[in-house]
């Protein structure tokens, strides 16, 4: 749980809203703050095109919107997201290998999966489990463009250590579209006894 937790900090944190044509659905958590911590991040820095070669855009289709997110790659088939993107989805385009998702860059592959998999303990009421998988339609190989994600193992929460969380997320409060280009921000890594002070 540990593991899921904290991967829904980074996967939300990338993820943005895109309501094409219609309204902007919000997914935010349940209260901009919580015991005083602000649990969002908005803002960021540029990042240099591919620095973080992992990132991976999903535009999610559903049925009377289409929804943006973030998501890393895990293997050459799979991409890791959160399971509030793609629920009730009945597609996905998915861009990798890109810096400016706005623009048809000779970098990206662009694939359309019908294939995810929610946790089945995922919880819409409380964000429990709010973790995904979406199969490639086809394997991608590694370049300079579309690396793997390295996913740490052990034991070791790294609380304390700063963390790269990476995205093209809002760059100001009440912006209605992703930014243009990849951003990343470094923020301190959460205990998860600290977590659950925030959110129990």
């Amino acid at each position: 749980m540990a593991t899921v937790r904290f991967l829904v900090v980074i996967l939300y944190a990338t993820s943005t809203v895109l309501g094409i044509p219609t309204p902007i659905k919000d997914l935010t958590f349940p209260g901009e703050a919580r015991n005083g911590v602000n649990v969002r991040i908005v803002g960021g820095e540029e990042a240099t095109a591919h620095q973080f070669p992992y990132q991976v855009a999903l535009y999610i289709t559903k049925r009377s919107e289409i929804v943006f997110c973030g998501g890393s790659l895990v293997s050459n088939n799979y991409v890791l997201t959160a399971a509030h993107c793609p629920i009730d989805g009945t597609s996905v385009d998915v861009i990798l290998g890109a810096h400016d998702i706005k623009h048809n860059e000779s970098s990206q592959i662009r694939q359309t999966s019908d294939h995810f998999v929610v946790h089945p303990g995922w919880n819409s009421d409380d964000l429990l489990n709010d973790i995904a998988l979406i199969r490639l339609a086809k394997p991608v190989d590694e370049s300079d463009y579309v690396k793997i994600i390295k996913i740490a193992t052990g034991k070791n929460s790294y609380a304390g250590n700063n963390g790269t969380v990476t995205g093209w997320g809002y760059t100001y409060d009440n912006q209605f579209s992703e930014s243009d280009t990849l951003l990343y921000e470094t923020s301190s890594i959460l205990s998860n006894d600290d977590c659950k002070a925030i959110d129990p």
